[in-house]
């Protein structure tokens, strides 16, 4: 089991894994250090990433700063009528070293408040931040790992209905 939130799932598509590759590789840019050229190019772009040898590891382009929006890293493999894209949709290093920090914090007062030196009204807010904390950072995860997914799958949605015809 996974402290920090994440989630799997496996799409399949009836074309051919180059050609996932290909609409995918054509959506997503290498990321860059000057914000100038994602705004000049962030029109043509949905992702941030590297698309490379059936890999990829992309995160969606933001506007503004957003701690909670996962990048999806996966995988897409041949199949003899198609391919498959398996995804995993996790937090940034920096965010779960933050939720990680915060929530051993919150833990490690609400132990010394209730054994060391009781205060059991202290415990209880400690523990209760604690896991206020980690239910705000979930729920943001979920909503914006939801529309991370939207806008990977707009990345096949008019291949899959040209297939479909």
């Amino acid at each position: 089991m996974n402290f920090f939130p994440s989630r799997e799932e496996t799409l399949v598509f009836p074309f051919s894994a180059e050609r996932a590759e290909a609409l995918l590789f054509s959506r997503t840019k290498e990321p860059v250090n000057g914000k100038e050229e994602v705004e000049l190019k962030g029109k043509d772009y949905l992702f941030n990433g590297v698309v490379r040898q059936g890999q990829f590891k992309v995160s969606e382009i933001i506007k503004h700063p957003q701690s909670f929006i996962p990048f999806v890293e996966g995988s897409i493999d041949k199949t003899p009528l198609g391919c498959i894209v398996r995804c995993r949709y996790r937090l940034f290093f920096s965010t779960r070293l933050l939720l990680g920090f915060w929530s051993a914090l919150t833990a490690a007062l609400g132990v010394i408040y209730l054994f060391i030196n009781p205060q059991v009204t202290h415990a209880i807010f400690a523990f209760g931040i604690g896991v206020g904390n980690y239910l705000i950072a979930f729920f943001n995860f979920r909503m914006h790992q939801k529309r991370s997914r939207r806008v990977f799958l707009s990345v096949f949605r008019d291949e899959v209905r040209t297939n479909n015809e």
